[in-house]
């Protein structure tokens, strides 16, 4: 599954000090329609999102797996296909994490159902920036 951490952004800034929201996005794509995802059994790391929206705000890194680099993102806006932004409590889902250094290059899972049951899982990569 393709999901972006802050949508039209690359490299993708985690800020440890940062007390407000962090945005996320799962991309839909012609093999996916967000609306058949379950808002309720996503996690980031564990953490449940605050609120969630459907609008289009950006186009998937491919592939979407395998990713590892800071750059293994892009910063390409919207692509026709309705997405599932998310917004997370960025302090809850820094803690979550544990210790970092800063610069720190860490992929983060998000994980979640299908209405259906069907597992999804996605991947991206932060740099964790802490000052």
């Amino acid at each position: 599954m393709a999901f972006d951490i802050r949508p039209q952004a690359c490299p993708n800034l985690l800020r440890v000090k940062v007390k407000g929201v962090l945005p996320v996005a799962i991309l839909g794509t012609e093999n996916l329609d967000v609306t058949q995802v379950d808002v309720a059994t996503i996690k980031l790391e564990g953490v449940s999102p605050l609120r969630s929206a459907v609008e289009d705000v950006a186009t998937p890194f491919e592939p979407f797996t395998g990713k590892t680099d800071a750059l293994d993102c892009t910063d390409e806006g919207p692509d026709g296909f309705p997405d599932l932004t998310l917004k997370f409590d960025n302090p809850t889902v820094v803690a979550a994490l544990g210790p970092v250094t800063d610069r720190e290059v860490r992929v983060l899972k998000l994980t979640g159902n299908l209405m259906d049951g069907t597992p999804i899982i996605g991947k991206d990569v932060v740099v964790i920036l802490k000052k």
